[in-house]
């Protein structure tokens, strides 16, 4: 069963550069495995929901950082397009 939820991921695109971390949407495999993430957006169709959503990211921030290399196969990009 694939799942998502929220985790911070270097999403530095060169590795020369400094890191630059973002809370973002990560997908995973049936292994558990993280296989793509794409940029978050904290917004809701109301204040409730908007709520529960910037919750969910705060809890991402407990969770180990997410490198480009703990990624498999095709993954999302901060720009939304598919690798």
């Amino acid at each position: 069963m694939t799942y998502w939820n929220y985790r911070v991921v270097n999403v530095q695109e060169d590795p020369d550069d400094e890191p630059f971390y973002e809370i973002c949407e990560v997908f995973y495999d049936e292994n558990d495995d993280p296989s793509g993430w794409c940029k978050s957006n904290a917004c809701g169709e109301d204040i409730q929901i908007l709520t529960e959503c910037l919750a969910l990211m705060t809890k991402a921030l407990t969770q180990p950082t997410l490198e480009p290399e703990d990624f498999i196969g095709k993954f999302y990009d901060h720009e939304g397009e598919i690798h």
